[in-house]
């Protein structure tokens, strides 16, 4: 609930009035009556759903680092006064800041001149990394978060979203959960947790603040970008007056991958003011466009696709299919991945694309090993329909990275892991023009892996893919000569709390759905089954099996009916399966067996909210295909025959 207008929060604080609201909150205009002076306060309201082991822990993390904001002290960066707890939510004390912010300046005057955000990028790129020499990364730089004051000086303010970072330590810790913005927001901040951001994260956000006021347009969103690179024009495109220079910066500055972006706000800075030498040509600009194709062409191409294209069934718990082609197959001597020599059936997934997470250059025996690259799998792009077959899953157009290889190796592994153990796959084309695929490893569960038998010298194309085109996954890339494989590293990540968490991206996207909704059932096409042992959670009765830590799938719920039934029906029918499905209260229903093998669970009166549903095997790592099944009517597995359904 906002706080209203004369309100006294600590006998102290008197609200004027609101200045603005998001999601996990609200700042205020307000009047501390101790120092007769304007303040700034910023409500933090903890995410809905919590339980208490885990809001106790939050609020633990607020204090530590509020204690630590309160001791930064920089001219370009808002001063942190007080903060305290009141009503069940969070309050932090800043200095009020008179002015107007960016934001509004771009909206009222559109593009802002390359001189003035060249003055106040050095001045927010010094508060960035001073903030970083502190252990402090921002994560919601945007124009919105810097005032402009009245004598022209940029301040940087609003730390709802800030996180304590021990360079020695990458599990950084972050008192209230959120991602930033989706235009300013780097890739690396939608993993789970939130756990792989560094202080070029806030390079990324800042190379999207000088994009949006050099430019008068935001950034596409991160995710965008990487569903569809076309999206994404270059700065100097937008707006040709900027110079070459500071375009060339502002772009390095929003590379995808790490890597390629400046590596800390010095950098950058000194990039900016001419003080680094480095080449314009090296800054990560796209390349130019290639000429236009004949629109022709490529119908005639999409018209063969469509009508050689053969439906396939999976068929085994990884699949790495060979596809039919005249070209000799190359020898493989690894069952995990046979070799799938073809010509590419479409155009749709392009080698010759700019990687969008940039190019990594590896050789024999190098290390250390495993090699390894953050990247964001999924995109638009079905590949069953661009290399028939059985390859399967969403990708994006573009190579999610190319991988140099030079020298010698009997083998070379290259498997993802995703953060949010969600459900990927992985096609890699090779030197030679041969495509491999592989789903579900046999070494990891939900995790694609792909063994090369004496890997050619020369680039390998990879892309990695979820099984929605909605659904985008971060995780990690690794390449390794050893051993190793996806389930040595899915060992103790588990949260304490056992490792369902309904907070991460659905496996299987999610879909809004009220009243009188149609078709009814709604249905959607799922594999359950994960290394989550869900008895050991002691969630209630029949919560059982094994699934994976994020939901295979989120109901969006909103309607008003008498009840909400849930229900899967395995492909094959004499495999058993459980349901396990938390409601929009927090609460927990499962089932085991309603009709046969196949489970339902019922809600009465379904509230509004998020129902996060997972299907659990009987065995570790055992993946089941189905349908998952939603209905305010009276069906149930029984009825799954197609013929029965409406």
């Amino acid at each position: 609930m906002a706080l209203h207008t004369g309100q006294i929060l600590q006998d102290r604080y008197r609200v004027v009035s609101m200045l603005g609201q998001g999601g996990m909150g609200a700042v205020y205009r307000a009047w501390d009556t101790r120092l007769s002076i304007a303040v700034a306060l910023k409500e933090m309201v903890p995410q809905p759903g919590l339980d208490a082991s885990t809001l106790a822990q939050l609020r633990e993390q607020f204090r530590q680092e509020a204690s630590v904001l309160a001791r930064l002290s920089h001219p370009h960066l808002v001063r942190v006064t007080d903060f305290f707890e009141e009503g069940g939510n969070a309050y932090l004390v800043m200095d009020f800041i008179d002015g107007e912010s960016m934001a509004a300046r771009i909206q009222e005057h559109g593009r802002l001149s390359e001189g003035q955000m060249l003055a106040w990028a050095a001045q927010l790129l010094s508060a960035l990394d001073y903030c970083h020499s502190q252990g402090i990364i921002h994560r919601d730089v945007k124009p919105q978060n810097v005032i402009i004051r009245p004598d022209g000086r940029a301040v940087l303010v609003d730390f709802g979203l800030v996180k304590l970072w021990d360079p020695h330590d990458p599990r950084t810790r972050t008192a209230m959960r959120g991602m930033g913005t989706p235009e300013y927001a780097p890739p690396e901040q939608y993993e789970a947790g939130a756990g792989h951001t560094d202080p070029r994260s806030d390079v990324y956000s800042m190379g999207a603040l000088m994009y949006h006021a050099l430019s008068g347009t935001a950034p596409p969103p991160a995710t965008l970008r990487i569903a569809d690179p076309d999206r994404f024009r270059p700065l100097g495109a937008l707006a040709p007056e900027v110079s070459e220079r500071t375009a060339a910066v502002v772009m390095k500055a929003l590379a995808l991958a790490r890597s390629q972006r400046w590596q800390s706000a010095a950098e950058m800075a000194a990039a900016l003011e001419g003080r680094l030498a480095w080449a314009v040509a090296s800054a990560g600009l796209p390349a130019a466009p290639r000429a236009r194709r004949r629109w022709w062409l490529w119908a005639v191409a999409g018209f063969l696709l469509l009508f050689c294209l053969v439906a396939s069934s999976l068929g085994g718990l990884a699949f790495l299919s060979s596809l039919p082609s005249t070209a000799t197959p190359r020898p493989t001597a690894t069952p995990t991945s046979p070799g799938v020599a073809t010509q590419v059936g479409s155009v749709a997934l392009d080698h010759e694309r700019n990687p969008i997470f940039g190019v990594e250059s590896l050789s024999g025996g190098f290390a250390p090993d495993p090699h390894t690259v953050s990247v964001v799998s999924g995109g638009p792009v079905e590949v069953i329909q661009a290399l028939s077959g059985s390859c399967r899953g969403f990708v994006s157009a573009s190579p999610t990275l190319r991988l140099e290889w030079s020298g010698s190796a009997s083998r070379l592994r290259i498997f993802f892991v995703s953060a949010d153990y969600g459900d990927t796959t992985l096609v890699i084309r090779d030197p030679e023009g041969h495509w491999f695929c592989n789903d579900d490893s046999p070494y990891g569960g939900l995790n694609p892996l792909i063994e090369l038998t004496d890997p050619p010298p020369g680039a390998y194309h990879i892309w990695v893919g979820t099984f929605s085109s909605g659904i985008s996954l971060p995780g990690t890339l690794y390449f390794t000569q050893t051993d190793l494989q996806p389930a040595n590293l899915l060992d103790g990540v588990e949260t304490p709390q056992g490792g369902l968490d309904s907070s991460l991206s659905p496996s299987y996207g999610w879909t809004t759905l009220g009243t009188g909704f149609a078709p009814d059932p709604y249905t959607v096409s799922i594999v359950s089954g994960g290394s989550v042992d869900v008895d050991t959670l002691n969630l209630g009765p029949d919560c059982g099996g094994y699934a994976t830590r994020a939901p295979d799938f989120v109901v969006d719920w909103s309607g008003v009916a008498p009840r909400l039934r849930i229900f899967f029906v395995a492909e094959d029918g004499g495999i058993d399966t459980r349901l396990v499905v938390r409601s929009p209260g927090g609460e927990w229903a499962c089932n085991d067996d309603f009709a046969s093998f196949n489970p339902l669970v019922e809600f009465a009166s379904p509230q509004s909210g998020q129902f996060a549903i997972w299907v659990a095997s009987f065995v570790s790592d055992e993946f089941v295909q189905g349908t998952l099944y939603i209905t305010t009517g009276d069906y149930d597995p029984a009825n799954y025959e197609p013929a029965r359904l409406p």
